[in-house]
């Protein structure tokens, strides 16, 4: 009984990776008979797979081949000592991983058969993804992966599923358990003090608060960013916007198939085992003798530092075409600054060389513009009062019409450069 009570910790007020079909079944099976006092109706929890058992559930040689296949049935959850009949901890596959390497297994495959549980569960599937690079092939067949569970089968190297097999969910969930409805109904009042303000929200002792429910979903967004980025590492053909279009959905069989959450449709286990040592590549090369797989040999070494410097030349390129074109946009805006104070000082008639002295960067077009513009209309004022007005005119004229081809060959050159 106590496992069952224990159990609620786990199981509301914080972020699941399980189906809502599991989590329904466990809240109606194990919450509301233990809230509503019944917990007597219960079927007490009996031990299960032990995590210091060593054993498979299937143990064969074929090919020369040495194959263990570990089950993942039921809810998971993080240790053995919160395990029992009808949950499998993720402590418990982690030894039987490290028992078939130690015992020098070929190929380890996973049976899924499991809706799946606690989010604890990215370091467990980070280990399977690293098991070929020890000399290990991967497997899974699955009757059930969802969420967690999916967390889990992704990371083997060949996936199948049988055609009616629910695969994928992959999706956060979180449910607010509160019982002050009940407790006012039972004529009990709890009240919860806080040191802070944050401490405790979204205890089932009071109604659920905005702040809390703010908290419960930012922690959901970020679980399932992890989920997202770490099932996409171990199928990266399944991209994250194929991911995210999924919406949490689990799929069935030939749907899992075209969506690629799994490899092929098998009808059982033995199916899959047989597919698997056709598709294995690896099988048909076996691990040099003297050589670690783990261990990168020299030229992989090598091909690696080659990767890493084409890398950096690449960044080196794009820092200086993004240079150039910066370089290239400058150059084009100041000949236009140029042309627009040079065409201004024509069209006012200012001699060329004065309009030369407003093209230094000092000055802005608009700036230039004004002063010169000044400048012309000064030149007027003075020109009306002068009797030898139309000859002073004309040499103003003049000098700007033979500038004028002086400032095309200007701008042209500013631009090309």
């Amino acid at each position: 009984m106590k496992n069952y009570i224990g159990i609620l910790s786990r199981l509301h007020n914080t972020p699941l990776l399980i189906s809502s079909d599991k989590l329904k079944i466990i809240t109606e099976a194990v919450t509301i008979p233990i809230l509503l006092g019944k917990a007597d109706t219960i079927t007490r929890v009996e031990s299960g797979s032990n995590a210091t058992v060593r054993e498979f559930a299937t143990e064969l040689s074929k090919d020369g081949r040495k194959i263990a296949v570990i089950p993942v049935f039921d809810s998971l959850v993080s240790k053995e000592i919160s395990a029992g009949s009808g949950m499998t901890s993720y402590q418990d596959i982690n030894n039987k991983i490290d028992l078939a390497i130690e015992q020098g297994f070929t190929d380890v495959g996973f049976y899924f058969d499991t809706p799946g549980g606690e989010p604890s569960v990215f370091g467990l599937s980070e280990k399977i993804r690293s098991l070929p690079s020890r000399g290990i092939n991967t497997f899974g067949f699955c009757d059930m992966a969802c969420s967690a569970g999916y967390a889990l089968a992704s990371a083997v190297q060949h996936l199948y599923a049988t055609p009616v097999a629910s695969i994928g969910s992959i999706a956060a969930v979180a449910v607010h358990m509160e019982i002050s409805k009940q407790a006012e109904k039972e004529g009990k009042t709890y009240t919860v003090f806080r040191s802070k303000g944050q401490k405790a929200l979204g205890d089932p002792y009071t109604a659920l608060s905005e702040p809390a429910v703010t908290m419960f979903t930012s922690m959901l967004d970020i679980l399932d960013t992890e989920f997202n980025n770490d099932v996409h590492k171990s199928r990266p053909s399944l991209s994250l916007d194929v991911i995210d279009k999924l919406n949490g959905k689990a799929l069935i069989g030939k749907e899992a198939l075209q969506a690629g959450l799994v490899d092929a449709l098998v009808p059982n286990l033995e199916n899959a085992l047989s597919l698997f040592l056709k598709d294995s590549k690896l099988l048909q090369s076996p691990k040099p003798t003297g050589i670690t797989m783990s261990e990168p040999t020299a030229l992989e070494t090598q091909l690696a530092d080659l990767k890493t410097q084409l890398a950096d030349a690449d960044a080196q390129v794009a820092a200086l075409t993004t240079e150039v074109a910066s370089l290239k946009e400058t150059a084009v805006t100041e000949a236009e600054r140029i042309s627009t104070i040079l065409s201004t000082a024509q069209t006012l008639k200012v001699d060329l060389a004065t309009a030369v002295k407003y093209t230094d960067s000092k000055y802005t077009a608009e700036i230039a513009t004004e002063i010169l513009t000044d400048l012309a209309a000064s030149a007027d004022a003075s020109v009306s009062l002068d009797s030898s007005s139309t000859t002073a005119t004309a040499g103003v004229d003049g000098e700007v019409n033979a500038g004028s081809a002086v400032l095309k060959e200007a701008y042209a050159l500013a631009t090309n450069n």
